[in-house]
């Protein structure tokens, strides 16, 4: 009987992880992911790829996506759960290639991406402020960062959050959850909904 009774009572080092864990406010968390995704953001000798799954009223849609000092470049991989079918894939591919033949369209393509990268600058360093994060049951977690401790942290807009622009407005609407790696604090995987317009 007392073996049962120690037993149930025993601390384990995955309680004593969640424990330290949870003293860190998770907001600190965000603080450092959103630093380090701005220095890589503008790491000139380096890219990033990584995959965007968007279900809107244009379908369930999965693009792999590489970006690089001369541009960002996504490629369709997945349409409603499944892959490309042969013709779709060669349409991709075709698109692709008819953006890189055609330097203005090329141009225009990568003046877009600077765009997209300029807003980024204002909208990441916002994200601490914009919402409320708390942690998700069962920290530190194993995911699918090659096993890795992940810090899994949901999030919902902060009703005290005053944009301080039109663009930032967008991060009045979104919750969701993110998983950081707990060694490098950067950002693993990231899912949002936009939970009004």
């Amino acid at each position: 009987m007392g073996g049962v009774a120690s037993a149930q009572n025993a601390t384990t080092t995955k309680d004593v992880e969640e424990a330290t864990l949870q003293s860190i406010p998770a907001r600190s968390w965000i603080v450092d992911a959103a630093k380090n995704e701005l220095e890589a953001l503008h790491h000139t000798d380096s890219y990033l790829r990584y995959r965007t799954h968007t279900v809107s009223e244009k379908g369930d849609m999965v693009r792999d996506v590489v970006e690089s000092k001369d541009g960002t470049v996504a490629r369709l991989i997945m349409r409603d759960g499944k892959p490309l079918t042969e013709e779709q894939d060669q349409g991709e591919r075709q698109r692709l290639n008819d953006m890189i033949a055609s330097p203005s369209a090329y141009f225009r393509h990568v003046r877009n991406g600077e765009s997209d990268r300029r807003l980024a600058d204002k909208l990441v360093p916002l994200m601490p402020d914009a919402a409320i994060y708390t942690y998700t049951p069962g920290q530190p977690q194993s995911g699918k960062n090659g096993g890795a401790p992940e810090v899994v942290i949901d999030y919902k807009p902060n009703p005290k959050f005053n944009p301080p622009s039109t663009e930032a407005q967008a991060l009045t609407g979104l919750e969701g959850r993110v998983w950081i790696d707990a060694r490098s604090h950067c950002l693993v995987r990231m899912e949002g909904t936009i939970s009004r317009g």
